[in-house]
């Protein structure tokens, strides 16, 4: 289930950019999940994980996506925050990943033919801007929200994340929302979800 960010929580330093409201909690500890007792984002065929946050502007939960590919890297069978400027593309190397709690566990290549068993904490690398996945200052436009209760093509003022072209295999799950879906009280369910369709 989800917990909230207090003010006074020791694991996030919130930052003040004009009506936008970022914080550098992972994504899991700044109301993201909403699975219920399940898990609380899924991995999907090509290393992008999916899963429901709040858009913090309109009291909307929206379905997001970031494909892990331009969070994580493989070095030498470690999985590591890709550095900056690069692109991580860990799904290439790594094989057999799946999620335990909030990690991503995998099968990494070493550089020497071999294999070895490696995780990462992905709620330390993913962080939630106002609705979106995102990763080292990076969205993806996979899935492009809106915020329900703005003008089309509105954008929070201040810093603004970059936005990055990285495919995604999502357009099945983003129209389909769980049954086990479990939103707080004066939370709703963004309409993009249920009454458009995608192409």
């Amino acid at each position: 289930m989800v917990r909230f960010l207090s003010f006074a929580s020791p694991k996030g330093v919130l930052v003040a950019l004009g009506a936008a409201n970022f914080t550098e909690a992972g994504f899991l500890s700044d109301d993201c999940g909403f699975m219920g007792d399940g898990p609380e984002f899924t991995l999907r065929g090509d290393g992008s994980i999916t899963t429901y946050c709040n858009d913090k502007i309109c009291s909307t939960v929206t379905f997001t996506v970031i494909n892990l590919n331009d969070c994580i890297t493989n070095v030498y069978g470690d999985l590591q925050p890709k550095a900056e400027g690069y692109y991580g593309n860990f799904w290439q190397s790594c094989r057999e990943c799946r999620i335990e709690g909030s990690d991503i566990v995998c099968q990494c290549a070493k550089g020497d033919g071999s294999f070895k068993e490696s995780s990462l904490n992905v709620d330390d690398i993913v962080h939630n801007y106002n609705g979106y996945l995102s990763c080292h200052g990076q969205i993806s436009n996979c899935y492009p929200m809106r915020w329900s209760c703005k003008p089309a093509n509105w954008w929070p003022d201040g810093w603004r994340p970059t936005i990055v072209d990285t495919p995604c295999d999502i357009w099945q799950a983003a129209m389909m929302p769980p049954a086990n879906l479990a939103l707080p009280p004066g939370l709703t369910l963004s309409t993009d979800l249920v009454s458009e369709a995608r192409t």
